[in-house]
């Protein structure tokens, strides 16, 4: 049965396709659960980014300190994300630089 969700034609530069090719089938997975798999990991960062264009839409006097707090957030987010990488290779023995 075919899936009802929706579907987006991207038109990608070539070295991110050839980029992607590799990692999915070192993975062993199709390209498009792959790219899925990205987009749902960025998904909370553009939730974040949502919610700050409607606070500067609605506050325009806050904008400054509304993108402070949203950079805030996004840089304490991929320092989480990094150390659990980084957890994640040292548990399968390879080392990292």
């Amino acid at each position: 049965m075919p899936s009802r969700k929706p579907r987006v034609a991207l038109t990608l530069p070539d070295d991110l396709n050839a980029l992607l090719d590799q990692v999915a089938d070192y993975q062993g997975t199709p390209k498009t659960k792959l790219i899925t798999e990205i987009l749902l990991e960025c998904k909370p960062v553009l939730q974040q980014m949502l919610s700050a264009y409607k606070l500067i839409q609605e506050n325009k006097e806050g904008t400054a300190d509304i993108i402070k707090n949203f950079g805030a957030q996004a840089v304490a987010d991929a320092s989480s994300k990094t150390t659990a990488l980084a957890q994640d290779v040292a548990s399968l023995g390879v080392k990292s630089d």
